[in-house]
């Protein structure tokens, strides 16, 4: 039986509020601020205004750093687990904001002995992520809940959430460092500031976005019963998803295209000191790369649509790597084609990037409609997972390309930056590349299998509360009963 006749009665979809799109874009817009600064200003703040050795902090990030992975591994779990009278996403939505708030206003205040500092700023690192990390998969999860089966619902909220990320790099770079500056000069604690700061305005639209989807996210008094996912013991989600032939495609295309992002970027900043000899550029070309990507965002949402999710992957990763081989061979000392290249990759990159955590619900969708459990939680949780693999490329390979151009860190010179950008360009090419290869020859879902497997599971679900809600009822119903024969 083909999945068509299975799904022979389509779903009705429940119109989607209009505003909703927004709400998620408000939240995406807020939580941009967090991580820039943890990130961007972390080791500023801890050699600058703390005194503490920078060796010190590299040991300790690295050791959060292996916190993360194993909150990543957890952390679906523990989703995909919940039920509350909130919902199963919503919890997350309310409070680990707070919990977030209160780690990176901490992190920032501290200034005691440098064995306190490591500790509250380890304990803090760490525990912040694991907020992130189930705050991402708490709107990706309600997200789904929000735009239902409709493909068209979840692109629109995906691609407003993506804009709003991008938005707040925008915002983020432009005032951070003044605003930090201009504080520090007048014998203020800047980073504790801007914590707050910005502490506030990823709560805020988190706490908005948690009130208005109350009627999309409920408790599910059936939650545990064996058809739905809060069921699933551990075991059985990784065998089910290590075992979901779309999911490891997906999966591995992934973690190739994302190992440029971990790879190259740490040698933009030797790019612009070595090869351009002017680094402040480097903000410059960070802030254009930001606002091209913004508008990208924004105007390729049409052209993703049209192509589907995998012709979206072909056409953009092919695209990219042609951009990429033009890095290769054309930047050395020339900021403006520089720009232009990576501007150029930026619109491409967004034909793809605008679906966002949808490849991975399509392939949730198709777990769940094989299965008869939801695992979505899980699965889009593993995503996650992804920039940490890539990471793990990162170290050696800008350790190979500086030593084979002729970096030396006692001399603080370079010997042919011109190989450098070479390397910073292909590697992107050739990763983009096999990307580009393993959608267009290994990946399997289209957007039709995609709707259909969505518009099964909605109607099953639907069913199962249906029925939950008429024992529900019929209980009540035999009390009253009861209690009038009393």
């Amino acid at each position: 039986m083909s999945i068509a006749q299975i799904s022979a009665e389509p779903t009705k979809q429940i119109e989607m509020k209009r505003y909703m799109p927004w709400l998620f874009f408000s939240s995406s817009f807020g939580q941009g601020f967090g991580p820039l600064l943890v990130l961007s200003y972390l080791s500023f703040y801890v050699a600058d205004y703390m005194g503490m050795s920078l060796i010190t902090l590299g040991v300790v990030l690295t050791g959060c750093n292996v916190s993360d992975w194993a909150f990543t591994l957890i952390t679906g779990t523990i989703v995909q687990k919940t039920n509350t009278k909130w919902g199963q996403y919503r919890p997350f939505i309310l409070t680990m904001p707070v919990l977030i708030f209160v780690c990176y206003v901490t992190i920032f205040s501290v200034a005691s002995s440098e064995l306190v500092n490591v500790i509250v700023i380890a304990s803090c690192y760490g525990i912040s992520g694991f907020g992130w990390q189930c705050l991402t998969l708490a709107n990706n999860g309600l997200m789904s809940k929000v735009a239902g089966a409709s493909g068209s619902n979840r692109l629109q909220v995906t691609s407003r959430s993506r804009i709003g990320g991008q938005a707040a790099g925008i915002f983020t770079a432009m005032i951070t460092s003044p605003l930090i500056q201009w504080t520090t000069e007048r014998g203020i604690n800047g980073y504790q500031i801007m914590a707050i700061g910005y502490g506030f305005m990823y709560m805020i639209p988190n706490f908005i976005l948690f009130f208005f989807s109350k009627e999309n996210d409920q408790y599910d008094p059936n939650f545990k019963a064996p058809e739905s996912g809060g069921s699933v013991s551990i075991g059985e989600l990784w065998k089910a998803t290590l075992s979901n032939y779309h999911f490891v495609i997906l999966f591995l295309a992934m973690i190739v295209v994302s190992v440029d992002d971990n790879a190259v970027a740490p040698l933009n900043t030797y790019y612009f000191r070595y090869s351009l000899n002017n680094f402040p550029l480097l903000a410059v070309q960070g802030t254009i790369s930001l606002i091209v990507g913004t508008v990208a965002a924004t105007v390729m949402v049409p052209l993703a649509k049209k192509l589907g999710k995998k012709n979206s992957a072909i056409t953009a990763f092919a695209l990219g790597c042609l951009s990429q081989i033009g890095v290769a061979f054309f930047t050395d000392g020339n900021f403006l084609m520089k720009v232009i290249l990576v501007s150029l990759n930026r619109f491409t990159d967004a034909i793809f990037f605008t679906w966002g955590i949808n490849l991975y619900l399509d392939t949730a969708e198709y777990q769940q409609w094989k299965t008869g459990k939801d695992m979505k939680a899980f699965v889009m949780g593993l995503s996650n997972m992804v920039p940490r693999i890539a990471s793990v490329f990162g170290a050696p390979f800008s350790a190979i390309v500086l030593t084979r151009a002729g970096y030396s860190p006692a001399t603080q010179t370079m010997a042919d930056p011109g190989l450098m950008c070479f390397f910073i360009g292909i590697t992107p090419a050739i990763t983009y590349f096999l990307a580009a290869l393993i959608f267009k020859f290994g990946y399997k879902m289209t957007d039709e299998m995609a709707q259909e497997y969505a518009d099964y599971n909605k109607r099953m679900e639907e069913e199962r509360l249906g029925i939950a809600a008429a024992a529900a009822a019929r209980d009540e119903f035999n009390e009253m009963v009861d209690d009038l024969d009393i």
